[in-house]
């Protein structure tokens, strides 16, 4: 048993270490080294809280979050008010401290666990809007990696919310 689980955190080890290191590699061609690293803080530690869609194989995580880190980028080129910035980062906080943790069929939680998650995210979320504005007043660009990074959350949230209630799990859609 202590082999497999080893196996388990290694292999889990590589995949999310290829994930972020492929990230930062291509952040830093695109000269965004700082709102990368800024994105995989927010986005990596409050996903880990927040539960959410995942993909089914290895391959599927990888290219995946490479999709979600791609449009982040895409995101940041943009030059997006700051109020739009703000409003969406404090909506999709709000959702994710108010519907975390999203509990995947296979990975249930126990209410102990629930409870853990849901005080990681509140302060979590709270964290990140408190950076955002303190970015904000310092008239920085860096706020969109964080507004990226909880509406991700977010989305992913709600993704694996409607993708059980579409599947006819009744308990998933209240």
């Amino acid at each position: 048993y202590d082999t497999l689980l080893l196996k388990h955190g290694i292999s889990i080890l590589l995949q999310d270490g290829s994930e972020i290191l492929s990230a930062l590699i291509i952040g830093s061609c695109f000269g965004k080294l700082i709102e990368t690293a800024l994105f995989l803080i927010c986005f990596c530690t409050l996903r880990i809280h927040s539960g959410g869609l995942h993909a089914k194989t290895p391959t599927g995580c990888y290219f995946g979050f490479m999709l979600i880190f791609s449009s982040v980028l895409i995101i940041c080129s943009f030059d997006i008010p700051e109020y739009v910035s703000v409003i969406i980062s404090i909506i999709s906080a709000v959702f994710i401290i108010l519907e975390a943790p999203a509990e995947h069929p296979l990975n249930p939680l126990t209410p102990a666990q629930k409870i853990s998650a849901r005080k990681h995210v509140l302060y979590l979320s709270m964290i990140s809007l408190i950076g955002e504005m303190l970015l904000l007043f310092q008239r920085s660009c860096l706020i969109e990696p964080i507004t990226a990074a909880l509406f991700m959350n977010c989305l992913l949230m709600n993704l694996l919310k409607y993708s059980e209630c579409l599947k006819g799990r009744k308990d998933a859609c209240q």
